[in-house]
């Protein structure tokens, strides 16, 4: 008996840890920093995107090549840009995104302005169940001030 409750204590106890680090750090709200606010697309439509690619767009052409190049049923014939609504008004907000998954996860964003080196920095936090097989995707698109000409942006992923 004794010998079962040692080997119990030995096996529970790395959980705990992985656990309380995974609460310290997933905690708090999934949009944060110089985010001003998430963004989504048509919910009747799709977006294909490659899933190893950042998505850094800073103007209305970018914007409409994107959508070209990756919005499902896209027809610039029968579905000119102008009926594609974009509520980002470019001159003053850039749009970030990158694909990333998890078991079951919740995703946690926040955006950094780093003047002193001229760079944004874009950190995701992916929190997954540790008892969860189901896979939850996110796109991560996120609305931020416009993004200087001379920076650069950098983008983090880490899972808890």
């Amino acid at each position: 008996m004794k010998k079962n409750i040692t080997f119990l204590l030995l096996f529970l106890i790395p959980f705990l840890f992985l656990n309380c680090k995974r609460r310290r750090e997933c905690k708090g709200s999934p949009y944060s920093g110089e985010i001003v606010n998430e963004y989504s697309f048509d919910s009747k439509s799709s977006i294909t995107i490659d899933r190893s690619q950042n998505y850094i767009i800073n103007d209305t052409n970018s914007f409409r090549n994107f959508l070209i190049n990756n919005y499902y049923l896209y027809n610039p014939i029968n579905n000119p840009g102008d009926s594609i609504i974009c509520n980002i008004d470019f001159s003053k907000f850039s749009l970030l995104g990158k694909y990333t998954s998890g078991a079951c996860s919740d995703f946690y964003r926040n955006v950094s302005f780093d003047s002193e080196n001229n760079n944004v920095i874009y950190s995701i936090k992916i929190c997954d169940s540790r008892f969860c097989k189901k896979l939850i995707s996110s796109q991560n698109w996120v609305v931020i001030n416009k993004i200087p000409t001379n920076y650069s942006v950098e983008f983090q992923t880490k899972e808890y």
